[in-house]
């Protein structure tokens, strides 16, 4: 069955009780985060890790200029025919130091990504919240990232929120928040995720039919 069947009527508090069911880590991301809109969306996880600019063994030496260290991701954002994610992490929460503005998320937007979820701030709110793809971020804030703040890596996974998201990740979105489920689980997660959607779907209907929570949960063991 393809992902798409599988996460069909599934919200992220289901797949999060699934990951608890077969044993495997729920890594929430949003704790830290809001969201432009709150439109569920999945796709596969195309990671940037961010992390502080230093100086190097010889001072006297420029530092590489923005262009430098993010020009080369810049040109990988493509267009490939995968449904992906934008999934921008770094060690710590950058809160201070945007990590994309309107341009930037525009342009991920234009290349068909689902939506962007990004460890820290954003700038250029009235370009961004015209976007159609949800964006998740930690704040509003004024200072680029230049000088300040560089690329790592590009599609070697990244740390977010404490979580290791490995490149093609499956990434789950809805108003509820974001969840990541790696891709070696998906299939068994999901199936799980379906089936207590179908308990809880059977549950709600007797509670709106009037019939009594607690005599619900006793009997069928299942909230």
């Amino acid at each position: 069955m393809s992902v798409a069947a599988l996460l069909d009527g599934l919200s992220t508090a289901n797949i999060a009780d699934a990951c608890d069911h077969v044993g495997v880590p729920c890594r929430y991301l949003s704790k830290q985060l809001r969201y432009t809109h709150g439109e569920k969306f999945w796709g596969y996880a195309d990671t940037v890790m961010w992390g502080p600019t230093r100086k190097g063994s010889e001072i006297i030496k420029p530092s590489p200029s923005t262009w430098q260290d993010v020009g080369a991701f810049v040109a990988d954002i493509k267009d490939d025919g995968t449904q992906k994610v934008y999934v921008a992490g770094c060690r710590e929460i950058s809160d201070e130091y945007v990590l994309a503005g309107g341009m930037s998320l525009t342009f991920i937007e234009k290349r068909r990504y689902q939506a962007a979820i990004l460890f820290g701030a954003v700038r250029d709110y009235e370009e961004i919240k015209r976007l159609s793809i949800p964006v998740w971020y930690s704040n509003l804030a004024v200072m680029d990232s230049q000088g300040c703040m560089k690329v790592e890596s590009r599609g070697a996974g990244c740390l977010f929120s404490g979580h290791w998201i490995a490149q093609n990740d499956l990434i789950v979105g809805d108003a509820n928040g974001v969840i990541c489920v790696g891709i070696n689980d998906v299939e068994k997660v999901l199936s799980r995720a379906q089936d207590i959607k179908h308990i809880e779907d059977d549950v709600l209907a007797k509670i709106q039919s009037g019939l009594d929570l607690f005599e619900l949960v006793n009997k069928g063991g299942h909230i």
